[in-house]
Order: structure tokens, then sequence, then C-alpha cells
């Protein structure tokens, strides 16, 4: 909204004193409320509806509300690197009212989720991506697009293991200080192990291809209370809805431990 430039914000061209308040926009009355008793009270002017004013020949251009509409075009240039959340602020922009300062308008700008990526402390990028057990073992390579548009290929030698973070130097966001320099690019790896073996396959010819100097524990006869032998039991995959439960309990303790770390910190600080 913009004040009228034609009546100034007034809504009319001619404005003229209310004759019932004096241009007050008050009326005061001295009410009777006993014997002798007056109370005096006061009220809006209904003539003018309080404005002092009553107006005459009524403003063509807004009809009389005392403001027009109008659009204003307001560029808002996004630096490399911009942070998300950014506010930009046009001093003097918002709406105008008759007789008040106008106040400013603010743009934040949300950043928008990407499909592969997400931001890390303004500067890093994070890729996940799942490998498989062979490629976790024997050394992995995927090529991958860049937000830039180019096209990487990620390599790393030697086991890696799940949740492992590599590191690809320079091929993270424009630092904001310096958009010529880039941060780094965060690629997390998870492993998508084989739901189950070929047949046939024999315990003893994978552990000597993963780890020859492991135990063979699969026949050892063990006890909890240090003797005898345990009672063999075959174990089954859960539900998923089962699993989500298990990992909601696992999110809700480790919140509950961190909620009494801080409150132990806060009993140990001392009261100024």
């Amino acid at each position: 909204d913009a004040v009228c430039r034609t009546c100034q914000g007034m809504g009319a061209t001619q404005i003229e004193t209310c004759v019932f308040c004096n241009g007050r926009g008050v009326i005061v009355e001295d009410r009777q409320v006993g014997p002798g008793y007056f109370q005096r009270v006061q009220r809006h002017c209904q003539r003018c509806g309080g404005q002092g004013a009553q107006a005459r020949n009524r403003c063509s251009k807004c009809r009389g509300k005392g403001f027009v509409k109008e659009q204003v075009d307001l560029n808002v240039s996004a630096p490399p690197g911009c942070p998300d959340r950014k506010r930009f602020m046009f001093q003097g922009k918002a709406d105008e009212s008759p007789g008040m300062e106008t106040g400013d308008i603010f743009i934040e700008l949300k950043e928008k989720r990407h499909d592969l990526y997400t931001r890390l402390n303004d500067e890093d990028l994070l890729l996940q991506r799942k490998v498989s057990l062979l490629d976790a073992l024997c050394g992995l390579r995927f090529g991958v697009r860049h937000l830039n548009g180019e096209m990487l290929e990620i390599a790393s030698d030697g086991v890696v293991r799940p949740g492992e973070v590599l590191v690809v130097r320079g091929y993270g966001m424009p630092k904001k200080q310096n958009p010529r320099s880039f941060g780094d690019l965060l690629v997390r790896i998870e492993v998508d192990f084989p739901q189950e073996l070929p047949a046939g396959t024999q315990r003893d010819a994978v552990r000597q291809l993963i780890d020859p100097q492991a135990k063979d524990e699969s026949s050892a006869r063990w006890s909890i209370f240090g003797g005898g032998s345990a009672k063999s039991q075959r174990a089954e995959r859960v539900r998923p809805q089962r699993k989500q439960q298990v990992e909601d309990q696992l999110d809700r303790q480790r919140w509950e431990q961190m909620q009494g770390r801080k409150d132990a910190q806060a009993q140990q600080c001392p009261v100024q």
C-alpha cells in the first residue's frame, strides 16, 4: 500500500473540521446519575468517526481510502555461498500509512533441499552413498554429478567400514569470506550387505577371505556360567515396524543421556 499522492492520504481533496466535536474527535457529555450528581463521559464522535474532520470531494484516485495499490520490484542478489535463511532488508519499502513512518521489508532466503547433497556448516557438502560389500572390501569407485555440473569420479582404496566418512577437498560450497575458495565434499559410506550368501557357501571359506586370523567360533561350545554347553537358538530378522521401534527407543535413550549430561553440567556451574 502507498499513500495517495493526490490527496496526501486524506481520502479527499477538501477536508472540513467536524462541527459536532470541533475537530477534537470526541464529544464530552455530562450525565446525571443521581439527584445533584453528574458524571462526565467522553465518547467518539459518531459523525466524523473520531477523526475530528470530515472529507468533502472524495478523492477519485484512491476512492476515499487514502492509499492505493502499487507494485514495486525488489531485487535480491544472493552472493555465492549465501547461507540458509539469509535475510535482506529493504528500508522504507513496507506498506505506507498516512502520518506514520514507513516500515521495512525483510526477505528471507530458504534453501531448497537437494536430492543428493546436504549442506554442512555453510561451507561443506555431505553426500551419503551406499556401496556393495565387495566395493567396501576391495576398494570403491563411483561417479556422481556435482552441483556445479561437473562429473566427479570418487575413488578410495582399501577397506571402507560402514559409517566411514571420506573427504574430497575443495568440492564443497563457496566460502562466505572468499567465494573463490571452497569447502570440502564429505562422503558418508553405507554398506549394502547381501541378504544371504549363495547356497553351499562355507563359513570357513568366507572367513579365510575376510579375516584369516579370526577364530572359528561356529562350533564352539560355551556357557555364560563358565562351563558346560549353551542351548543353540535360531535368530531371525524382525519386521520393519519392530526395527523402527528399536531405533526410536535408542534415539530416546540417547536424548535422555544428553539431557542428563546437560543437567549435571548445570548443577556443577556455580550460581553467580
